[in-house]
């Protein structure tokens, strides 16, 4: 079952980037996905999976919530929101 946070971010996420004006090809992983699949999970965040242009528009839509600078790390695109 999701947390209140994760419910409420997710809604957050999914509002601003499907009503962006923005064609961004994005999927939901990982554990909260499985959740809302109805797997049992405790999540500990939100994994979103992307394109490269789809994690730079992902990236100006979320900068109010960013709590670090995007990088490159491992070959992967992480950048870190409050939740």
């Amino acid at each position: 079952m999701l947390t209140s946070r994760h419910d409420s971010a997710l809604r957050i996420i999914s509002d601003l980037i499907m009503g962006s004006d923005k064609d961004i090809v994005w999927a939901l992983t990982g554990s909260t996905a499985f959740i809302i699949q109805g797997m049992q999970f405790a999540p500990n965040d939100i994994d979103i999976q992307t394109n490269e242009i789809g994690a730079y528009a992902i990236n100006e839509i979320l900068m109010a919530y960013q709590t670090m600078t995007t990088a490159w790390q491992d070959g992967w695109k992480k950048t870190y929101y409050k939740q």
